[in-house]
């Protein structure tokens, strides 16, 4: 029996293929809503969600009937292949391998896709005490097919809610005072992706019914909306907006948004909750995966804008 060696699986997916992608490049912390009986957490521990090389996860998940832990830290990323290699190591993996390496790749297929998982290992030796690479191949092929029966459960649903995390590197209360009382200066920190806010109701130190117009780029195309504050939260720096006007009224009946920062030692967490009701299962403009995408870059703009100055 070889103690080196690859193992490969391919799925197919309903998914858009970029879609599915994008849950591994930037939005894994979600996976354990989509696969809630296999993972049942993903951490943080290096890095940030949005993946880069060197981050490191530890996902908590079932394989072979057991619960377990392992660690992953992305090794490349190659976003025109749709491609992602991971180191996997840590907890029973460590004791059943010298190493194990695994590579994501996601291929567009119509209006689908492929997603093929390749495993290359070394065991320690012929006869290992635990889960061996056919147990992680059925474990890839069961948690891909639960994202995908996800996702595409979630573009036909009309009514649904989705979520991002973003760490920060500066500190909690500053962050959340350019949403509570300096929003006019987002667009100095967001230059190539906020272009204009306008207060229409209200004063700048947000209260509720305050009414502002952004103008904004997404998609490439640049674009105005108006948020309307709902509700605020200063002990748990939260902020509750409906989202209304321009293209969001074309594509939606209705859009709210939860802002919340989080403090940690060194920063903190700012997390976007999106509620939606679409006004068709397939909608001619944005959908929430760009407003999504949108929050996660103004959080970053902002966060690097704070850090510099």
């Amino acid at each position: 029996m070889a103690l080196s060696g690859k193992a490969e699986t391919e799925i197919e997916i309903k998914a858009p293929a970029a879609k599915f992608f994008k849950v591994f490049r930037s939005e894994l912390h979600q996976a354990p809503n989509m696969c809630p009986e296999t993972i049942h957490g993903v951490d943080l521990h290096e890095g940030d969600w949005h993946v880069n090389v060197g981050a490191v996860k530890q996902w908590e998940y079932t394989m072979d009937g057991k619960r377990t832990k392992a660690k992953e830290r992305v090794e490349h990323v190659d976003e025109k292949n749709m491609t992602i290699k991971y180191t996997i190591f840590d907890g029973e993996v460590t004791e059943n391998f010298k190493s194990l390496k695994a590579t994501l790749q996601v291929i567009g297929k119509g209006n689908g896709g492929i997603v093929k998982w390749i495993l290359e290992y070394e065991k320690p030796s012929e006869v290992i005490p635990g889960s061996g690479i056919e147990s992680y191949i059925d474990f890839a092929n069961k948690f891909t097919k639960e994202i995908d029966a996800h996702i595409v459960k979630q573009d036909m649903a009309l009514i649904g809610k989705v979520e991002t995390e973003i760490p920060i590197k500066a500190p909690a209360a500053k962050f959340f005072k350019v949403f509570r009382s300096e929003f006019h200066q987002a667009p100095n920190m967001c230059t190539e992706t906020l272009h204009g806010v306008d207060l229409h109701e209200g004063d700048w130190h947000v209260h509720i019914g305050a009414v502002k117009q952004w103008e904004y780029t997404m998609d490439g195309k640049r674009s105005k909306a108006k948020e309307r504050v709902e509700h605020i939260d200063d002990e748990n720096m939260t902020i509750k907006y409906t989202i209304f006007g321009g293209e969001v009224n074309e594509n939606f009946k209705s859009l709210k948004a939860t802002f919340q920062v989080t403090a940690k030692v060194d920063g903190g967490i700012v997390k976007w909750s999106l509620e939606y009701e679409k006004v068709s299962e397939v909608i001619p403009g944005s959908g929430t995966d760009s407003y999504i995408d949108f929050a996660n870059k103004i959080t970053k703009e902002i966060d690097a804008h704070l850090v510099k100055t």
